[in-house]
């Protein structure tokens, strides 16, 4: 499995050395064009109204508010947290990187209550990456899933939750306090 050290001036987030997401193929950035010879990462931006530190809060420490039940630690390098709907869909991830406008988990454990064969196989070292920056009227936030793949199995359904829990839940919850957890 490929190794990359994430690096930068001393000043920069604290990161950890994490596994390339075996599922990528060469995603660039946050907006290429989509082919079936060229599949993408799931990726959004959303603009919301509320401070950068309110949202690193939410991404950090309020996932519960916004996503679903939270346990572990999602506010520290290293830390591991499971977000879970029910007893029997869950994923594990482990924060590999955090800083104030950067945040990066991957996937160490999965399993989904779906009938999507090989579903869990494609969340698997798959990182989920948060971008924050300031805006004129409040914040911007880039999100993507590189290894959550436009060919893939799972796409489909886990753009869907993505699209809501980013662009409803999410974005409420900054906005007004009050998110629609577990409701997706």
């Amino acid at each position: 499995m490929a190794r990359r050290q994430r690096s930068g001036p001393k000043s920069s987030p604290k990161s950890i050395t994490i596994a390339s997401p075996r599922h990528s193929r060469g995603n660039k950035g946050l907006s290429s064009m989509t082919t079936p010879e060229n599949p993408t990462n799931y990726s959004r931006s959303v603009s919301i109204n509320a401070p950068a530190s309110k949202a690193f809060a939410a991404i950090t420490e309020g996932i519960d508010q916004w996503w679903s039940t939270l346990e572990g630690e999602a506010n520290t390098i290293g830390g591991v947290f499971t977000v879970s709907f029910g007893k029997d869909s869950f994923w594990k991830f482990k924060v590999v990187r955090l800083g104030p406008s950067d945040i990066v988990w991957q996937c160490i454990e999965s399993h989904q209550d779906h009938h999507l064969k090989g579903m869990d196989a494609e969340w698997l070292d798959s990182l989920v990456r948060w971008h924050i920056s300031d805006t004129p009227k409040g914040i911007r936030i880039d999100f993507l899933h590189d290894g959550l793949l436009s060919d893939g199995v799972c796409y489909e359904v886990c753009s869907a939750g993505w699209d809501f829990y980013i662009l409803d839940s999410l974005k409420s919850f900054l906005e007004t306090g009050t998110g629609k957890p577990g409701q997706n």
